[in-house]
């Protein structure tokens, strides 16, 4: 209760009504990154105006993505109200975007979320594929129709490339390559 104490009398009210979006799920994106579980979900119920936030939409979702989090938003349309950087945030971290323009839409969005999250699988696997290269990823399931797509693998073709050594007087150096 100390801790707590002390840190609620550190709070303050920001000068600048409204919500720092991208700050917020910066926030949370590296906070989620320390979890030991690869499962990451951001789940942000907001109007969706960014007013006060240090951080841009892109580097939100960069951080989001570096740290394996999908982002799930729910906007709460009203006047003046663009989902714009809500989808765009969504779209670019493999999560969703839910409109609701009244309190039985947003239970609808949840109910959406928590069966998108009952169906959702992560796999990895590992491959000989080299950064650049595009691969083709094939998947079936028995009773349901197998199903296929085109992937670039992340990084530069270049940087898979090892220089020639000088070698050594032991081992010549085109053995290094």
């Amino acid at each position: 209760t100390i801790d707590a104490d002390a840190a609620l009398r550190a709070l303050s009210v920001d000068t600048r009504q409204g919500t720092a979006l991208f700050d917020a799920v910066a926030l949370a994106s590296r906070a989620l990154a320390a979890e030991p579980l690869p499962g990451r979900v951001l789940i942000v119920l907001t109007d969706g105006d960014d007013v006060s936030s240090r951080t841009s939409l892109a580097k939100a979702a960069a951080a989001a993505k570096k740290g394996g989090v999908a982002v799930y938003a729910i906007g709460i349309e009203g006047d003046g109200f663009s989902p714009r950087a809500l989808e765009q945030l969504a779209a670019a971290t493999g999560g969703a975007y839910f409109p609701a323009a009244s309190s039985a839409a947003v239970d609808a969005a949840y109910q959406s979320i928590a069966e998108r999250l009952r169906r959702t699988w992560r796999v990895t696997f590992v491959t000989a594929a080299r950064p650049g290269a595009t691969v083709r990823l094939a998947a079936a399931v028995q009773g349901y129709p197998a199903a296929s797509a085109s992937t670039r693998m992340p990084g530069d073709a270049s940087a898979g490339i090892v220089a020639p050594q000088s070698g050594s007087p032991l081992v010549p150096g085109f053995l290094y390559e």
